[in-house]
């Protein structure tokens, strides 16, 4: 991938499925309530929020106005790239301390 994608087409990635395996094992590995959850129910939740979160998608691309979508997409570029920047820079942390 050469560039971030656009929201849309993130949020059409989600819908499909995508981006959940990446998303759901990054956001519950750094979320206190998932942590503080028994093996069981974490057993129950993960596969939870892997259909919940394709299904929300879905609704997103129905419902949402074309215009929403173009007023949204500046905040995303700028969140997309906060976030690569931050997984670049716990990549370069993670090998600095080897």
């Amino acid at each position: 991938m050469d560039q971030v994608p656009t929201l849309i087409e993130f949020v059409r990635d989600v819908a499909a499925g995508a981006w959940a395996p990446l998303l759901i094992s990054f956001l519950l590995e750094h979320v206190a309530w998932f942590q503080k959850l028994n093996t069981e129910a974490k057993k129950w939740t993960v596969p939870v929020i892997f259909v919940v979160l394709p299904v929300v998608g879905q609704i997103a691309l129905q419902y949402v106005p074309a215009e929403v979508w173009t007023a949204l997409e500046p905040f995303w570029n700028s969140l997309a790239m906060g976030f690569v920047g931050y997984v670049g820079s716990q990549l370069a942390h993670s090998f600095q301390k080897r």
